[in-house]
């Protein structure tokens, strides 16, 4: 049996090449369908390799595919597979061997040609990419990824016309690709950038050193006159991937930049921080911001991102040799003095725009690993010093004299090439930092300490050791010739590691509102360093419904409205400058669809179209001031309980013959109709009702059976009342006022069966609906021994509130309101809440058999549902009225709601109120010491 290999995996894989989970395969060569027939083992071991490959476990993807080949080495769909796995990771000499294999197996192979091409791209070898290029556009013409790799290794070759033909062969192919048509403009325009080159040469060493900021006593200081005066940092983290689009697919909006930038002045933000080179046009928005606002300067900390090295070897040639240039380039960029052609997962264009006199530090790399720093240090034991023109290092361990030479890099670079100084720092979390933490056992300590105790474990400990690594900034400082210095930075939110919450030192300390475990934190990070400036680059709480870590003051991950995160955001600010820290950069700007969580990452299927849909209940994807919210121009539904929205809306259900009269039971209340509609986030429902007063919740409730898929599958038994479906419900929704909830049935709930997969809805008469609860922070032991019990939430309550912000019930958690006369019920459920996957293709859970990692799907026909309105009557609940109307209906009787799929989302872009709540609290917040 040969596994196809007609479309490659790597659909979308060019622009993200480099960057961690952008835009992972949109192709796919097999169906992710779940199939009745038989399955090979090779197509098994393909198609799990390709599941650990679209959610971007590329060393699980390879691991199977190695174990693979070696057992079916005569497979080419395999080796191809495990060519694209391997290039994601940037082994290309692996990469290569791969395809070279998957080529000589199955000549006809236009993927493998495809993915030689790519790795002879990412090795410059561009004679060689245009060979195989054009080989793979021969063998499948209807390529996109062929065409268009064949236009850049055109390009490359100069040979402009050629690569002309190429691009428009692709967009011919594939009219929506962004990058095919961003190549094209750029090769088809007199201006278009077809190398890497600098015009201006370094400027001579005759010249004195210039400086506009530096590393002073405990805070960064910028030159205001003839001297220097310490800064309160107030800054915002940027990251720009619209929703549809993943990080390196940047808005080509120069008056969106614009417009961000002027709302953060307003804000009273005072610096911005972009993790990795943006496009030319953000760097010239910021340009004429500063100039247009001087009041409302915002300063530029520019990050330089990397992914891990190959094998953990940080010294590698070929991985400093990247790590290096880019550093490069993006001071060159910083220093307007770059032009760059397009670029896999990079910003390109012409950098012209000199932004050194804005530019307040560099912040180097990203969260280092704990494994990756254990196992460098292995290949390199000893290394405990270092010696630069500019950075040195003494006491260190491999890893902080690795860093110490990548300051020196940086600082080398711009000082000889341009005579200008900036800080240096890198990138640290709380996983790293130099301190000791009791309660935080690493996996081996624990899984000994829980063998001591006599436990069996049934699955390994997964988290990373948060308290293995010690990388300790005290060990790197400036010498005499890097006069605008050295300083240290983490990412440290209030809620993770869990250190933060549990050791008890933390839980004493308090700050002007009360008990803070940040706040003690904090101070004993601020201990350590003393006089080190500490920027704490990232924090801050999302306001997404889902938690995914709880705090004890509160500060969780998630589950907070937007005027509880403003709330939250500004007291971890006035920590930050409390606790004698350089300042604070909030994450995040904007909320960026793209983005996963550990908790739910797993439901996020397909994840390459995880950009399309706003997931809840996801927190990583709910950070930002400013909201990316379904809709366009507004949101669908506005869930104020006004009703004008549903005007147009057509109905599920609706009592065409105008029933007055009271329902059964003797009660007023009646069920009129029931509508359906749903966007990028949200299914949502309106049940009309008659003879209800608003409010008046005396025994009443509506409940509403959900049936997600497959008539057959779910529970057909409703609970407490004697009424049958012939619908299987996965889902029940309760409307009962302040005990309003939704349910799931036991068997189809995720995290009830969390250990026993498959995963799929059972055929059932038991009327066993339960909470959807989950744990959020897992049981663990201290190494002291102290046992910590799980913690963990229900998601099932629904709240009420309205999202019309002039309103006494405003929550922008809002799940259902009701109209002021009571005529109506208005609710929304979020798709994750339903087990959908990914509403853009009408995905929902179901395994078919027993699996690892992310869940198999299967696309619905759409959903039906069973409603009843019910009272309470002594202990016990009456039917007093139902759709369908029939006492004894059958499954044609219930309408289906099926949405559209769709392609690109719509959406709109709105200030939260954590925006106005932050805003009046930076104004409080000192920005200059006032003794200095």
């Amino acid at each position: 049996m040969a596994v196809s290999t007609a479309r490659s995996p790597g659909g979308g894989l060019i622009l993200a090449m480099l960057l961690p989970l952008a835009a992972l395969p949109a192709a796919d060569p097999t169906s992710s369908q779940p199939s009745s027939r038989v399955v090979s083992p090779e197509e098994s071991i393909y198609q799990q390799a390709l599941e650990s490959y679209r959610s971007g476990n590329f060393p699980q993807a390879v691991a199977a595919l190695e174990k693979g080949v070696q057992k079916f080495p005569n497979n080419a769909g395999l080796f191809s597979l495990l060519g694209w796995s391997q290039m994601r990771m940037s082994n290309l000499a692996s990469a290569r061997l791969a395809f070279e294999s998957a080529t000589r197996l199955n000549p006809r192979s236009a993927d493998a040609a495809t993915g030689l091409g790519y790795v002879s791209l990412r090795q410059k070898r561009s004679e060689d990419a245009a060979e195989h290029f054009v080989l793979a556009t021969q063998l499948d013409p209807k390529s996109t990824e062929a065409w268009k790799g064949l236009g850049m290794a055109r390009r490359n070759q100069e040979d402009r016309k050629a690569a002309q033909a190429a691009l428009r062969q692709a967009l011919v192919l594939s009219p929506s690709d962004a990058e095919a048509k961003s190549l094209l403009d750029q090769v088809e325009g007199p201006s278009g950038v077809l190398e890497e080159k600098r015009r201006q040469g370094p400027v001579p060493a005759s010249v004195p050193v210039r400086m506009v900021s530096r590393a002073g006593r405990a805070k960064l200081e910028i030159k205001m006159g003839e001297k220097y005066r310490p800064l309160f940092i107030k800054g915002i983290n940027l990251g720009t991937a619209l929703p549809g689009k993943f990080p390196a697919e940047f808005p080509d909006e120069p008056a969106l930049y614009r417009r961000w930038f002027d709302q953060m002045g307003e804000l009273g933000a005072n610096v911005v921080r972009l993790y990795t080179l943006h496009p030319p046009s953000l760097y010239r928005a910021l340009k004429e911001h500063n100039e247009a606002k001087p009041a409302q300067k915002l300063w530029l900390v520019q990050g330089v991102w990397t992914e891990l090295p190959q094998d953990d070897d940080y010294d590698s040639a070929a991985f400093m040799e990247g790590f290096r240039d880019e550093i490069f380039r993006v001071i060159d960029a910083v220093h307007g003095n770059l032009e760059v052609p397009a670029r896999p997962g990079h910003a390109h264009g012409v950098y012209d725009v000199d932004l050194s006199e804005d530019l307040l530090a560099y912040l180097l790399g990203r969260e280092w690993e704990p494994y990756s720093v254990v196992a460098y240090e292995k290949m390199r034991p000893g290394a405990n010093r270092f010696e630069g023109t500019y950075m040195k290092a003494a006491g260190a361990r491999p890893f902080e004299v690795w860093l110490a030479s990548i300051c020196e890099l940086t600082a080398k670079h711009e000082t000889e090439r341009y005579r200008w100084q900036h800080p240096v720092g890198y990138v640290s979390w709380p996983t790293l930092d130099p301190l000791r933490h009791v309660t935080e056992a690493t996996a081996a300590e624990e899984t000994e300490l829980r063998r001591k105790r006599g436990e069996k474990l049934s699955e390994p400990i997964l988290e990373y050791d948060n308290d293995a690594v010690d990388i300790d900034a005290m060990h790197l400082s400036a010498t005499d010739r890097f006069a605008a210095g050295f300083f240290a930075s983490y990412h440290a939110y209030p809620y993770y590691p869990e250190f933060m919450l549990l050791d008890p030192e933390y839980s004493k300390a308090k700050d002007a509102q009360g008990p803070s475990n940040y706040f003690g934190y904090l101070k004993d990070l601020k201990s350590h360093h003393r006089d080190q400036p500490v920027i704490i680059a990232e924090f801050g709480v999302p306001s997404s419904r889902g938690i995914a870590h709880l705090q004890p003051q509160g500060q969780n991950h998630g589950g907070h409205n937007t005027v509880e995160q403003g709330e939250i955001d500004a007291r971890l600010f006035r920590n930050i400058h409390d606790a004698g820290l350089a300042g604070g950069i909030l994450f995040s700007w904007m909320d960026e669809w793209f983005k996963r969580n550990w908790l739910v990452m797993a439901y996020e299927v397909p994840a390459d179209r995880n950009p399309l849909w706003l997931n809840a209940l996801d927190a990583e994807q709910n950070y930002g001031l400013l909201a990316a919210w379904p809709g366009k121009p507004k949101a669908k539904i506005a869930l104020d309980g006004g009703g004008s929205d549903w005007d147009n809306l057509g109905h599920i259900y609706i009592d065409d013959k105008g029933s007055s009269g009271p329902a059964k039971g003797g009660t007023s209340t009646r069920l009129q109709g029931l509508r359906a509609t749903s966007d990028e986030a949200y299914l949502y429902l309106r049940l009309d009702l008659s003879g209800w007063k608003a409010k008046d919740w005396n025994g009443k409730q509506f409940w509403i059976g959900v049936d997600t898929y497959d008539v057959t599958l779910g529970d057909h038994r409703f609970p407490q009342v004697d009424v049958t479906s012939p619908i299987g419900m996965e889902f029940l929704i309760q409307l009962a006022g302040p005990k309003s909830r939704i349910l799931v049935d036991r068997p189809y709930d995720l995290f009830t069966n969390r250990n026993r997969r498959p995963y799929h809805s059972v055929e059932n008469r038991n009327a066993d609906f339960i909470d959807i609860f989950v744990y959020c922070n897992r049981d663990r032991l201290g190494r002291d021994g102290t046992f910590y019990p799980p913690q963990g939430y229900s998601r099932s309550p629904l709240r009420r509130g309205s999202l019309d912000p002039a309103s006494s019930d405003y929550d922008t958690l809002a799940d259902w309101i009701e109209s002021p006369d009571g005529g109506f019920i208005e609710a929304r459920i979020a798709w994750g809440l339903l087990n959908v996957t990914d509403p853009s293709s009408l995905q929902v859970v179901h395994e078919s058999a027993p699996r690892t990692g992310p869940v198999a799907t299967r696309r619905t026909e759409g959903f039906r549902f069973h409603v009843l309105a019910l009272q309470e009557k002594g202990k016990s609940l009456m039917v007093t009225d139902r759709f369908p109307r029939n006492t004894r209906p059958a499954a044609a009787d219930f309408p289906v709601y099926r949405w559209p799929a769709w392609e690109e989302p719509t959406y709109h872009l709105e200030v939260k109120d954590s925006y106005g709540i932050l805003k009046e609290a930076l104004k409080a917040i000192p920005t200059y010491d006032a003794s200095k």
